[in-house]
């Protein structure tokens, strides 16, 4: 009998320390690794509607998030954009920019874009890769057929998946598609 009860006794205490082990490791990881988003994913970024969802990857935990228009500069009136800081750091930044109607995506994409796009659909009117988008509208200025072009651009971000970009890209390359800057047609 003694035999047994030694032997339940060691299970027990095999037990518990599997279970305080378990208990620590939890915290720990908590602790050390809990971090959480405790803002809410924006479902707009200056004015043009994004599906909170799609962005949301992208966007890394903190307490605060800020959405600003970027410094527009007169000479640049043919652009404008968006900041997205998390904490007071640059995280994310979206453009839409004005361009002759023979540019095509890649073009644009070559003189904003921090790294190559590897993406892209068939037609050639979406390039991206895991941390950028580009896109290119169907809105046309009525007196010189300048064309729209988009950009997202998570350069800030740890998070790179490319399937993710290519929805945010499309989506936000949409939502400028229908709003007001499209139909003002060349004057932003």
């Amino acid at each position: 009998m003694k035999s047994s009860s030694r032997t339940a006794a060691r299970t027990t205490a095999r037990l518990y320390a599997v279970i305080g082990a378990c208990v620590v490791m939890a915290t720990g990881l908590t602790a050390c690794g809990g971090a959480e988003r405790e803002y809410a994913v924006p479902k707009s970024l200056c004015g043009i509607a994004v599906p909170a969802d799609e962005l949301a990857p992208f966007l890394p935990a903190g307490k605060e998030i800020e959405v600003k228009e970027r410094d527009s500069d007169d000479e640049l009136s043919w652009k404008t954009g968006c900041l997205v800081l998390v904490d007071g750091k640059d995280v994310l930044a979206t453009t839409v920019e004005w361009n002759e109607p023979d540019t095509r995506t890649g073009d644009f994409a070559g003189g904003v874009s921090l790294e190559r796009p590897d993406h892209s659909t068939d037609d050639g009117h979406f390039l991206w890769s895991g941390r950028e988008g580009f896109g290119r509208t169907g809105c046309t200025a009525p007196d010189d057929g300048d064309r729209l072009f988009t950009a997202v651009r998570a350069y800030g971000s740890e998070h790179e998946d490319a399937d993710a970009m290519k929805r945010v890209i499309h989506a936000y390359t949409k939502a400028v598609e229908k709003s007001d800057l499209c139909r003002s047609a060349g004057e932003l």
